[in-house]
C-alpha cells in the first residue's frame, strides 16, 4: 500500500499474488518488505523478501498444495506512492519600537520529521501597519529548499504559503529640547517666558510639540531660572496622528534667561493759572 512521507522505508500494508493452478490451497508469506528509498515517489520501488510457501490456509483444509511448486525466487519487487508530507510553518514575530516602517523580524518553526533537514524561505515579513499598537505580522512567500547536504525538501509541500504572527510595535520615546539662548524678554509684569525648544520625528512624520515657560518671578534680572512645563503634543496645528507613535517625555526642565529693564517715558501737565507773581 502506499502511504504519506514519513520519513523511513517501512511499507504498511503487502499482498501477495501468484501464478498457481486455480483450485490448489496453499499459503506464501514474507519477512520484509521495505521500500527502496524514504522520498516521496508516485512510483517508489518496493523489494517483499523472505518469501516462503507455508502451511495450509485453515485447519479444515486437508490438502496442502504447497508441496506441489516451487519458488523462482524468494523475493519480489513492485512500487507504490510515497506522498508528500503537508508541512504546517508557524512562526514568532518579535515586538518592535516604532520606526517608520512596516518590517518585521521573524522566527519559523515547523512540523518536520525531526531528523529531516531543509530550509524554509520566505520573500516578506510585514506588519499590517506601521503604527505603533497591538498588530498582526503576515510573513508571505514561503518556499521549501535544500540547503548543502540536504535532501529532504521534496518530501514536503506547504500546507500554506503564508502565515501570520502577533506582534506589538511600541511608542518610540520623544524628548524636547529646549534652545536657551534666546530666551530673553522686557520687563511685561508677568513670569511667562518665550522659550524655543526643537525634537525630532522619524522619517516623513508630522507632529507639532508645545510647552510652557515660567520665570520664578516677573522681577528684572539676569540669568534668572525659568522652569519649563505642561510639554504636550499640540494637535490644532495638523490634522496628522503620527503623534500617537510617540511617547512624549514630560518632565519639567529648567533654563534660564534675562528679564531686561522696561523702559519709562515720563510726560507731564502744567495746569494753568493767573499771574501771581511766581
Amino acid at each position: 500500500d502506499g502511504k504519506i512521507y514519513d520519513g523511513n522505508v517501512t511499507v504498511s500494508g503487502v499482498k501477495l499474488s501468484d501464478n498457481r493452478i486455480d483450485g490448489d490451497v496453499f499459503k506464501t508469506s514474507f519477512t520484509t518488505a521495505s521500500f527502496d528509498s524514504k522520498n516521496a515517489d508516485p512510483m517508489q520501488g518496493v523489494t517483499v523478501g523472505g518469501i516462503s510457501i507455508g502451511s495450509p490456509l485453515a485447519k479444515i483444509v486437508i490438502a496442502d498444495d504447497g508441496g506441489n511448486y516451487k519458488l523462482l525466487s524468494t523475493t519480489a519487487t513492485t512500487t507504490a506512492k510515497i506522498d508528500q508530507r503537508s508541512l504546517t510553518v508557524t512562526a514568532q514575530a518579535y515586538d518592535k519600537e516604532y520606526d517608520g516602517t512596516r518590517d518585521a523580524k521573524v522566527l519559523l518553526s515547523d512540523d518536520r520529521i525531526v531528523s529531516d533537514t531543509f530550509n524554509v524561505n520566505y520573500t516578506n515579513s510585514l506588519f499590517d501597519s506601521k503604527n505603533a499598537g497591538e498588530r498582526i505580522v503576515t510573513i508571505s512567500g514561503l518556499t521549501l529548499e535544500n540547503g548543502t547536504g540536504d535532501t529532504d525538501a521534496a518530501n514536503y509541500k506547504l500546507a500554506s504559503n503564508s502565515v501570520d504572527a502577533d506582534a506589538d510595535i511600541t511608542k518610540r520615546d520623544l524628548a524636547i529640547s529646549v534652545i536657551d539662548f534666546s530666551i530673553n524678554k522686557t520687563y511685561d509684569g508677568t513670569t511667562l517666558a518665550g522659550i524655543g525648544y526643537s525634537w525630532q520625528v522619524l522619517n516623513n512624520d508630522v507632529v507639532f510639540v508645545a510647552a510652557d515657560g515660567n520665570y520664578l518671578d516677573k522681577n528684572v534680572g539676569e540669568d534668572k531660572p525659568i522652569i519649563v512645563n505642561n510639554i504636550r503634543f499640540d494637535t490644532n496645528v495638523t490634522p496628522s496622528t503620527d503623534y500617537l507613535n510617540y511617547n512624549l517625555i514630560t518632565e519639567t526642565q529648567k533654563t534660564s534667561g534675562s528679564i531686561t529693564p522696561r523702559n519709562l517715558f515720563v510726560s507731564a501737565i502744567a495746569t494753568d493759572k493767573v499771574f501771581d507773581g511766581n
